[in-house]
């Protein structure tokens, strides 16, 4: 075999796919906090709906991470 499978390796190796997913969440908050402000802004009432909805849940996303983790 080309590869070998080691159970001490796999055990050290830290998941890059959980930093990608707090990065994205991170991410969609900051976009959430500007669709607010243009919103607010542009007298745009679904956008401001928007952006209330997807900041909460960012906020829910990293609560549920920092409170069961």
């Amino acid at each position: 075999m080309r590869y070998r499978i080691e159970e001490q390796h796999l055990e050290k190796k830290e998941h890059a796919s959980q930093n990608i997913v707090d990065t994205t969440v991170a991410l969609t908050l900051l976009i959430g906090i500007i669709f607010i402000f243009l919103g607010l802004k542009g007298s745009q009432r679904w956008l401001i709906i928007w952006g209330i909805i997807t900041f909460i849940m960012c906020l829910i996303y990293f609560s549920y991470r920092l409170f069961h983790n």
